[in-house]
């Protein structure tokens, strides 16, 4: 039985806690690999907190605004349609960032195109 305590208590020494809860993207050491104090073992991603971040034309600014609701699709997955919301657009750089909900079937650094599904609200 002291065995079995010994056993139990040398498991916690193999026992890896990530600083964030996510999915591993990459992995930095070998298999059966030495870990050392300070060195990176894994690449994660938060994957409850997805954004699409995208390029928009100059002439179509205009129909891009915080709030405006957008459909994302990927090139894994071309004929889901996943909701997001225009949570950034830069006026100055053309750049747009969204924010999607979680599903298995996206991730981080996933090819997608984005197609803007609100119209633009009138400037009186």
């Amino acid at each position: 039985m002291a065995e079995l305590h010994e056993l139990e208590h040398e498991l916690t020494y193999c026992t890896i806690t990530a600083p964030i809860s996510g999915a591993v993207i990459k992995i930095q050491n070998t298999l059966y690999g030495m870990a050392q104090p300070g060195e990176a073992l894994f690449s994660i991603v938060d994957i409850e907190h997805l954004k699409v971040g995208f390029d928009v034309l100059e002439n179509e600014v205009p129909n891009y605004w915080n709030g405006a609701n957008l459909t994302v699709s990927t090139v894994a997955f071309p004929s889901e349609q996943h909701p997001a919301t225009i949570s950034a657009v830069g006026p100055v750089d053309d750049n747009g960032m969204a924010t999607l909900q979680p599903h298995p079937h996206l991730a981080a650094g996933m090819t997608a195109f984005v197609t803007v599904q609100s119209i633009p609200p009138s400037n009186p």
